[in-house]
């Protein structure tokens, strides 16, 4: 039987080759690599750009409280939401350099009891009383966005990381501030967002979250935020 020209030249076209790829094969798997490739890219790079475009929320209302603090002649204070979603913050007045903050430290939640919670909250609720939200700032800029997560307030010279009951930084008219650092995260990466008492310039510190097989992400950031803090301290 006579094979035909068109089948002959079929046969030699590498295209149709049986030996190995074909050409369309080789190029829809690059395709396809290529395609994966930038997936990976930009879910990485969304992520860190999110959690730097969340932590400039925070840095912008540190430089504000900064600034408004001698221009009142009033305390102000950058009070944070974290117990529960969607974590946010408040930007308040409060009375002139004359107020006296308590200087009494606040426990965590979890060492006390239910009427110990209650007393603290109602000693919280008085001094609230001084304090006013300052209200001609976008409500946007004061919400957090539910992928990231403000994990808690370092206090410097406690040397203590505060998660209840409100924690607050505070900006003084003679340009003094709270020395803190605000811890931030995603499920990626935690940013540290230092702020110096006297320094104008924010420092942050970047760490990646390290997983091991059975590690609950709550866990890893927690854990990384406690090295990162004593680390600090040192």
């Amino acid at each position: 039987m006579q094979t035909s020209t068109y089948m002959k030249k079929r046969t030699k076209n590498p295209l149709f080759s049986n030996l190995g790829f074909t050409l369309i094969e080789i190029l829809i798997a690059l395709a396809l690599m290529s395609l994966v490739f930038s997936f990976a890219l930009n879910y990485n790079f969304t992520s860190r750009q999110l959690l730097e475009s969340e932590s400039k929320k925070i840095e912008r209302a540190i430089n504000y409280a900064s600034d408004e603090a001698p221009l009142r002649n009033k305390v102000i204070r950058l009070k944070f939401k974290l117990e529960e979603p969607p974590q946010g913050f408040s930007i308040e007045y409060g009375p002139d350099e004359n107020f006296v903050l308590p200087a009494k430290k606040v426990p965590e939640k979890d060492n006390l009891t239910e009427s110990q919670i209650l007393e603290i909250e109602e000693e919280l609720k008085k001094l609230d009383r001084n304090f006013l939200p300052i209200t001609d700032i976008d409500e946007a800029n004061l919400k957090i966005d539910e992928s990231i997560q403000v994990l808690g307030i370092g206090v410097l010279e406690d040397k203590k990381i505060i998660f209840d009951f409100y924690p607050s930084v505070h900006f003084y008219p003679s340009g003094e501030k709270d020395a803190v650092i605000i811890f931030m995260a995603s499920d990626e990466e935690i940013i540290a967002i230092v702020v110096s008492p006297f320094m104008t310039d924010i420092e942050k510190i970047y760490q990646k979250l390290e997983f091991n097989e059975y590690d609950e992400v709550d866990d890893v950031k927690y854990n990384t935020m406690l090295t990162m803090f004593e680390d600090y301290l040192k």
